[in-house]
């Protein structure tokens, strides 16, 4: 699935043993991520994002439970939706998560409290260029309220904050939801910017564990 300046895929993470006797291979179905649709990482080593045993009575009796990817990944809805097979069985299965919600990020502190000034925990992007008609900013996360916030800054590609966008500027989001709006005071989107730039999140409030930040969206709407 293309997302723009990313690209999820799904492997599938084959189990073999010495001898090679496929009676007793098993294959689980893994997450990569790639930048640039040539080099692929894994968010977290060896993590099965659909493990086979849930096939285990489905599976042929000369095969230990397997299943195999798939090459359909799509949003509808509020959901995420992939295909995939149960491996020699012919049968197709369907995996759904809420949209775009196939992994988060979480502050790790359970009783510390933060603000924009000092946050719990942050997180920076890599550059990205905008369009010469600016761009909006939404978030994905859940566990926001009146005790847990997160606020966001734009920054250059130095890392200096760009004025207008600064997190003192930044209305915290409280709101929790699949495509909430980042904006700060005087400015609901951001305006042309010339130059690559950074978003930097922080997570702060009274329970800045209780936040789960999905994904940033940077749009031309």
């Amino acid at each position: 699935m293309n997302k723009g300046n990313v690209i999820l895929g799904i492997y599938g993470m084959w189990h073999g043993i010495p001898g090679g006797d496929r009676q007793y291979i098993t294959m689980d179905l893994g997450l990569v991520v790639s930048n640039d649709g040539m080099h692929f990482r894994e968010p977290i080593p060896d993590f099965p994002m659909m493990p086979a045993f849930e096939e285990a009575e489905l599976s042929p009796s000369n095969k230990a439970p397997s299943v195999c990817q798939g090459q359909g990944m799509a949003n509808i809805g509020d959901q995420t939706l992939y295909w995939y097979e149960a491996w020699g069985t012919g049968l197709v299965r369907l995996a759904t998560w809420e949209r775009d919600r196939l992994g988060f990020l979480q502050a790790y502190a359970e009783d510390a409290t933060g603000s924009a000034d000092a946050p719990v925990a942050e997180l920076t992007s890599c550059p990205m260029k905008i369009g010469p008609t600016g761009a909006s900013v939404f978030i994905n996360a859940t566990g926001l309220s009146d005790k847990a916030e997160l606020t966001f800054e734009i920054l250059d590609r130095e890392f200096h904050p760009i004025p207008g966008y600064t997190a003192k500027e930044c209305i915290p989001n409280r709101v929790s939801g699949f495509h909430q709006a980042v904006t700060w005071k005087g400015n609901g989107k951001l305006q042309a910017i010339s130059h690559p730039i950074r978003i930097r999140a922080l997570f702060g409030g009274d329970q800045p564990s209780k936040i789960k930040l999905y994904a940033i969206y940077l749009t031309s709407k």
